[in-house]
């Protein structure tokens, strides 16, 4: 007499946990992906504005260092100088326009998308968050 591994009870209720297990974690993978889309820009070590790409918004954190000029260009003040910087909502980027360091303007030729953008003069970092890209190299 040959016994079947499986009643079928016992299928219903492992049906009913995967079913559970995938709803309680469906949620948070996608909220992952929503909220975490942007970019951060630090000043001197201290994070001074925040954006959001998805919402189209940035959070400012310190009132001194940075000012609004446009819903898009933004100028970050430090204690040797200024950046300005411009961000493209739709396609997911922050570039520097305008920047009083030194004469190659290094930082005003990076762009987000590849990584990083460090002005090692004015101690100015401006991180990618979630999103993915590709470094420069030179």
């Amino acid at each position: 007499l040959l016994k079947k591994p499986f009643k079928r009870g016992d299928i219903i209720i492992y049906a009913i946990l995967v079913i559970l297990t995938v709803c309680l974690f469906l949620p948070l993978a996608c909220q992952k992906t929503q909220n975490k889309t942007g970019f951060s820009v630090v000043l001197s070590g201290k994070e001074v504005l925040a954006g959001n790409f998805t919402t189209k918004t940035y959070d400012i954190y310190d009132n001194e260092s940075v000012s609004v000029i446009d819903d898009d260009l933004v100028k970050i003040v430090c204690k040797t100088g200024y950046n300005v910087i411009k961000i493209d909502w739709d396609n997911f980027d922050v570039t520097v326009i305008e920047t009083d360091c030194g004469t190659t303007k290094e930082c005003s030729k990076m762009s987000l998308k590849n990584g990083e953008i460090i002005c090692i003069p004015h101690l100015l970092i401006i991180k990618p968050i979630g999103l993915s890209s590709d470094p420069m190299v030179g």
